[in-house]
């Protein structure tokens, strides 16, 4: 799969997604877990062609870095987070691309003890 330092591993995929209690999510991941998948079906909505290209870029990068924060066991936050939990496109399009203040503290914290290197 990957290299043994990898610390994780996103997926993109154009297939919709959804869990049991969930008709659709843009984006699955493991608390904690090695793995994320976004899914750009409902991102890249049919009438897609009449939306920028920046902000479908947004739309993805900002599902991509919410899904690996579940990654590095981050919970939905509700704060002005990326971590903040999207029910739909205006709610991602609303968030910030960057984490809470206390969000990125736990990051930090996941990374060191995941990459102990990584400690300055």
């Amino acid at each position: 799969m990957g290299r043994a330092d990898t610390l994780k591993i996103i997926g993109i995929t154009g297939l919709d997604l959804y869990i049991p209690i969930l008709t659709y999510v843009f984006g699955e991941a493991q608390l904690g877990g090695k793995c994320a998948l976004v899914s750009s079906y409902r991102l890249l909505p049919p009438d897609s062609a009449s939306i920028s290209s920046k902000i479908i870029q947004d739309r993805v990068v900002k599902t991509a870095i919410h899904e690996l924060g579940h990654t590095f066991n981050l919970v939905h936050c509700k704060n002005d987070c990326v971590m903040h939990i999207s029910y739909n496109l205006k709610d991602i399009e609303a968030a910030p691309a960057s984490f809470c203040y206390y969000c990125d503290i736990l990051l930090q914290d996941e990374v060191k003890k995941l990459n102990p290197q990584s400690i300055k």
